[in-house]
């Protein structure tokens, strides 16, 4: 039997990035995949990149991945390639919830409002729920956000909705 985990929490630390698979449906419960990358260097991008070139190598199982959260530090994160992100979403093609610590929604979101009507099929294809933590607290200047609303629009345009919610962890 082939395995197959539906949920992806990644987990970023200024020493190390882990990504932990696991399915949410008991009956199809495989125990769990923990894979970790100790880095001595902490800048995020080169993890980002090296993460991203794993789940490439690994797409037969992430492919198949439903829920990703992706998780991390309380400081905010600068410097970032935001392309690296774009490079790691093209793996996971079936995730239709994408979760968003706070401290990621800045780099992720300037890469994705990069998109245009056609590139935007390509990343996160089955993407219908996008949950951002601190989303309530923050929510009247968030509906306008001109980090969340190009992608959001390019995502209605190209007729694959998205919606934004408030991530209660």
């Amino acid at each position: 039997m082939f395995m197959s985990y539906t949920e992806a929490k990644m987990d970023f630390t200024s020493t190390n990035i882990a990504i932990n698979c696991s399915s949410i449906e008991p009956c199809l419960s495989f125990g769990s995949l923990k894979l970790e990358i100790l880095s001595i260097d902490s800048e995020e991008d080169l993890q980002v990149s090296s993460m991203a070139q794993i789940c490439n190598h690994l797409s037969f199982l992430v492919s198949r991945i439903e829920r990703l959260y992706i998780q991390g530090p309380s400081w905010p994160l600068t410097n970032m390639d935001t392309t690296q992100w774009l490079e790691l979403f093209r793996s996971f093609t079936a995730v239709q919830a994408l979760y968003l610590h706070d401290s990621f929604r800045s780099p992720i979101m300037s890469a994705l409002q990069g998109l245009n009507e056609e590139s935007v099929k390509d990343i996160l294809p089955a993407l219908v729920d996008l949950y951002l933590d601190g989303y309530r607290e923050a929510a009247p200047e968030l509906q306008d956000n001109e980090e969340i609303e190009p992608f959001i629009a390019a995502r209605q345009r190209s007729g694959h909705h998205v919606t934004v919610h408030h991530w209660i962890r």
